[in-house]
């Protein structure tokens, strides 16, 4: 089953999400901060993880520093519910942390030798040394890689 990840416009307001969607199941609803919030009890993020929702308290405790970026409205454009959805990216899935074990590579902003490594989910990874390992860099490295339509 693939997943497809893609702003879609609302027939019924005109408004655009960003979305992810299955053709081969037939689904569609939006994801990131388009989603909306929905306030958890703690009586149900009990039945929840006693349901097999394993780390659900934990994930919603993750999320729930961003609770004011979700909402249900819609966007006036494509670009902006891509815009939205790549701040979500940025703020839920950026790792600045990352070292290369028994390698080095070129930071792709400066070109020193570095250990170092940003990642934004699982598989975008950027060399970057310690200055340049930035949430600020690896935004200029997504807007050179839209740019070139490598994003």
């Amino acid at each position: 089953m693939a997943q497809i990840y893609s702003p879609k416009q609302r027939q019924s307001t005109k408004r655009w999400d960003y979305t992810v969607s299955s053709d081969d199941e037939g689904w569609c609803h939006p994801t990131g901060y388009c989603s909306g919030w929905k306030d958890y009890t703690e009586d149900e993020l009990d039945a929840l993880e006693k349901s097999g929702n394993d780390g659900m308290r934990e994930w919603y405790g993750e999320m729930l520093p961003f609770k004011e970026h979700y909402h249900s409205t819609g966007h006036a454009s494509a670009e902006e519910a891509c815009a939205c959805y790549r701040a979500y990216e940025l703020d839920l899935d950026l790792r600045l942390d990352v070292k290369a074990r028994d390698e080095q590579r070129k930071c792709a902003a400066c070109g020193v030798w570095t250990q170092g490594m940003a990642s934004l989910g699982s598989f975008r990874r950027w060399p970057l040394c310690d200055e340049h390992r930035t949430r600020g860099q690896v935004e200029a490295l997504l807007q050179v890689s839209d740019a070139s339509g490598d994003g």
